[in-house]
């Protein structure tokens, strides 16, 4: 995440109420956030063509 995103995720701000909901607030590259969403696009892909779900 940017520094920005970061510095406003604090866990001043709404770090505490992540980690309860059971989130860690962490820094990344724009390339690592990238990949992460790279990532969960393919796996949910894989669910949604699995599961036989289509649009409406």
């Amino acid at each position: 995440m940017g520094r920005n995103w970061l510095r406003f995720l604090s866990p001043y701000r709404c770090g505490l109420s992540a980690l309860v909901s059971g989130y860690a607030v962490k820094g990344t590259t724009p390339q690592e956030f990238a990949q992460l969403i790279r990532d969960a696009l393919a796996k949910w892909q894989k669910v949604v063509k699995a599961s036989g779900v289509t649009a409406q």
